[in-house]
This record gives C-alpha cells, sequence and structure tokens, in this order.
C-alpha cells in the first residue's frame, strides 16, 4: 500500500519503529483499500462472490432438498493450506536468496575496490573503480530489461565502454574488464602476488553472484506447482458455497463467508506468486547506489599501501 513500509526500499531505525509500532493494526486497515494485494486479487473474489450468490439461488428455488456434507470440504482444506504454504515458503526462500546474494554482491564489490586502491597504482585503480562501480546498475538494468548505455557512457573511457556494450552480458563484460586491468598491473609487477590473487578471488565471487541471480531469473518454481495449486484452489472456492447452502444459511452470510474464505486464500497464493521473482521487489535502485558509493569511498578515501 502506499506510505505503507515495503522491501522495496532499504530500512533506517526510523522504518523499524513505525513497523513495529502498535498502531500498525489502526494503520493497516485504514489502508486496506489502497492495498496492491487486495486490488489484484478483487476480481477472483468477486468471481466467487458471485458464484455463492447462484448456488444459494439456484439451491432455493430447484434444489430445496440438495444436500452435501461438509467435512469433505475441511478434509480438503488442509490439502490446500498445505500446497499454499509449499508455494509461498518456495517463493519466500528465492526472495531471501536473491537479497542474500546483492549483499554479497555489494560486499565484495567495496572489497575488490579497496584492495585495488591499497596495491595496484593510482590509474590503475581508478579505471577498475569505474568497472566496478558500474556492477550494481548494469546487474539490474539486466535483471529489469532497462537500459545502462548511458552509464557505462559516462563512467567508462571509450573504448571500454565501446566493449562493454557490444558484449552478451554486461555484468560480466565489466568484471572481464576489471580482471584485465588486475592482470596488467601484476604482469608489470605492480601487483603483490597475494593482492592478486585476493584480488581474483573477489572478482570470482562477484561473478558466483551474478550466476545466482541469473539462475533465480531464468529458472521459476515449478510451473506445475502453480497450475496444480490454482486449480485445487478455484475448486475448493467453487465448493465452500456448496457445504454452506445445506447449512440452511440466509444468502448474505453464505456470500460473506465465501467471499473472506476467498480474500484470505488467494491472497496467500497472489502473495507467493509476487515473492517468486524477487528482482521486482527487491530495492536493487538504492543498492546500487550504495555499490556505487561504497567503491568511491575506496577510490578516494582507500588507504594506499603500495610494496
Amino acid at each position: 500500500s502506499p506510505g505503507e513500509s515495503t522491501i522495496s526500499r532499504l530500512w533506517d531505525l526510523s522504518i523499524w519503529r513505525r513497523h513495529q509500532r502498535i498502531s500498525r493494526y489502526a494503520r493497516h486497515l485504514y489502508k486496506w483499500p489502497q492495498s496492491k494485494t487486495a486490488q489484484q486479487i478483487a476480481p477472483v473474489c468477486l468471481v466467487v462472490a458471485v458464484w455463492a450468490c447462484l448456488v444459494h439461488e439456484l439451491r432455493s428455488r430447484y434444489f430445496p432438498g440438495l444436500s452435501a456434507p461438509i467435512a469433505p470440504l475441511t478434509l480438503v482444506s488442509s490439502a490446500v493450506a498445505l500446497l499454499l504454504t509449499l508455494r509461498t515458503n518456495q517463493s519466500l526462500g528465492r526472495l531471501q536468496e536473491a537479497r542474500l546474494a546483492w549483499g554479497r554482491f555489494v560486499l565484495h564489490s567495496r572489497e575488490a575496490a579497496g584492495l585495488m586502491m591499497c596495491y595496484a597504482s593510482e590509474a590503475s585503480g581508478d579505471l577498475f573503480c569505474r568497472h566496478v562501480c558500474l556492477l550494481g546498475w548494469s546487474l539490474k538494468a539486466k535483471l529489469r530489461e532497462e537500459d545502462d548505455k548511458d552509464a557505462v557512457a559516462l563512467v567508462l573511457p571509450p573504448d571500454d565502454a565501446a566493449r562493454v556494450l557490444e558484449a552478451r552480458k554486461r555484468p560480466v563484460a565489466l568484471l572481464r574488464g576489471a580482471r584485465r586491468i588486475v592482470a596488467s598491473e601484476a604482469a608489470a609487477g605492480r601487483l603483490d602476488a597475494q593482492a592478486h590473487l585476493a584480488l581474483i578471488d573477489q572478482l570470482f565471487r562477484l561473478n558466483t553472484q551474478i550466476g545466482v541471480c541469473e539462475r533465480l531469473m531464468a529458472s521459476p518454481v515449478p510451473p506445475t506447482i502453480t497450475r496444480h495449486t490454482s486449480r485445487v484452489l478455484l475448486t475448493w472456492l467453487a465448493s465452500v458455497p456448496l457445504g454452506l447452502v445445506c447449512m440452511d444459511l440466509g444468502m448474505p452470510v453464505v456470500v460473506v463467508a465465501t467471499l473472506a474464505t476467498s480474500y484470505v486464500m488467494v491472497g496467500i497464493d497472489q502473495i507467493g506468486v509476487e515473492l517468486e521473482q524477487p528482482f521486482q521487489l527487491l530495492p536493487m535502485n538504492s543498492l546500487s547506489a550504495a555499490l556505487m558509493r561504497d567503491v568511491v569511498d575506496e577510490r578516494y578515501h582507500g588507504a594506499r599501501c603500495i610494496l
């Protein structure tokens, strides 16, 4: 909901305090109509409510003696809940893995820049940091199908920018350029052997996090689980009014009970679907900016200890 706490930004203490206040219950209820999840699942809930009205009307007019046991619905509800829990847990695991990968991405970028500025020549360190500080923006652009041409052209020298822009995977091309700078420093004897190995290790770790993000983007939760969950959930929701009308409840009660049940269950399923693609939720703009600031700090304020 607009104005609510969200995972799509980096949190500070003020956001945490607001998030933990007991007044959150009143705030969440007040902003309920603005909930994106509620807006997205509203069509499904309305269709289920209309179906409940139809079922009640048909039984009242044409099948007054129809009786259906409620026990099967209760038994199936446990299986539906298990499916939703399984799917949501898998999606939440993907979100956590993506956030962990980006956290490591920022950490290893900062460490690599610090090592390079500490042990290599200043000119090579500057060019190295230019490549590294673009990694976050380039990976974000790849994961969200955005354009990073202007950023690359602005930060890198023309020849290096041309090589990166021509590459199929620009984040990997940036790492390739950084690795080339490290190799040239080592070949010229201006880089300590241990520092050389440490830098290669940091670049490998950065490449690993890029691979994690590519895997999460290319491999969703098995669609069979999603399809089966949707089919079972809709079938169960369509059966809920049948069980309620056989308890001789009035139409308002049947409709409200069915609508509330569909809101809860379909809402959980929708949250799982949203979490499955973590890169549309993560604050990658803020993370990319944080990575760049850390690298710039190392460039201009890092220790110089060339041997």
